[in-house]
């Protein structure tokens, strides 16, 4: 991979967009991508992902933010570490309701931490 920094940016470009057009390509290699410049930031930051993938998640920065624990009656404010997350979908293919969806489900697994045990599977 280290000769790919050689390739001049607007070639590197063109060559990734027809990739995306070809069928062959996308069902090998799928059409979710995603980014992960979060990691460089410091602060909240959400990534806008500007991308051709159906499907595109920006990894921002992981916060500290004041949750309420164990209930709004009886609970008590701690901080928690929140992961900034983006999810860009191309409103051509996925309908409002299904990426909603998706989303929702995405972001209950995320913060279940289920699938960080070895013994877990996917729901």
């Amino acid at each position: 991979m280290g000769w790919m920094r050689f390739i001049p940016s607007f070639l590197l470009r063109f060559c990734i967009r027809m990739a995306s057009r070809s069928v062959a390509i996308v069902k090998r290699y799928g059409v979710v991508s995603v980014t992960s410049i979060g990691m460089f930031g410091t602060g909240a930051m959400w990534p806008v992902p500007l991308s051709g993938a159906t499907v595109t998640l920006g990894v921002g920065s992981i916060v500290l933010r004041p949750v309420v624990v164990g209930g709004e009656a009886d609970g008590r404010i701690e901080e928690r570490e929140h992961l900034c997350l983006t999810i860009a979908l191309n409103h051509d293919l996925i309908d409002g309701a299904p990426g909603a969806r998706f989303a929702t489900t995405l972001a209950e697994i995320l913060s279940s931490g289920d699938l960080l045990r070895l013994d877990s599977a996917l729901p």
